[in-house]
């Protein structure tokens, strides 16, 4: 079971709002930008990558 819990600020007289699950959005080429699971993927795979550079300094060839 997951669970998100969040706000939307409700919307003026004559306003409409919509709330969306972002990762219900299609794996398409024209959503690409809008792909939270791979972003998420991304933003959690670079601590990784950093840590290695760190560990890794000496026999890096590119500085």
């Amino acid at each position: 079971m997951a669970m998100l819990i969040g706000t939307v600020r409700e919307a003026r007289p004559g306003e409409t709002r919509v709330a969306m699950a972002m990762d219900a959005v299609p794996r398409i080429s024209r959503a690409q930008s809008l792909d939270v699971l791979s972003s998420i993927a991304s933003i959690a795979g670079y601590p990784a990558v950093v840590e290695a550079a760190h560990a890794f300094a000496g026999s890096s060839p590119v500085r």
